[in-house]
């Protein structure tokens, strides 16, 4: 499984993810100070881009496109990691 860590002040990143096997899909670690609530989604493309301030952004190639290219889990610095589609999910379509 691949790790790809985004801190504060890391600009715009892009990730170019494929995994044949859903079960061995990557990890996006966000370091010190980024929280979920600080975390906005949006579509462009077929790109997911997760915005996490004014000047950073982690863009995830392809991630509408097929679920080979998404992500596997989410981790923000202390907390648990979770799933990166049902997280992503929700902020796309937040509960009311």
């Amino acid at each position: 499984q691949d790790t790809f860590v985004f801190n504060l002040g890391d600009d715009n990143d892009i990730i170019y993810e494929y995994e044949v096997s859903l079960s061995n899909r990557a990890l996006l670690q966000f370091g010190a100070g980024i929280t979920p609530i600080g975390v906005t989604a949006t579509q462009v493309g077929e790109d997911l881009v997760l915005t996490v301030s004014a000047s950073d952004s982690v863009r995830v190639k392809d991630w509408f496109n097929s679920a080979n290219y998404r992500l596997g889990q989410i981790q923000f610095d202390g907390l648990p990691a979770q799933d990166a589609t049902t997280f992503v999910a929700t902020l796309l379509n937040p509960p009311d």
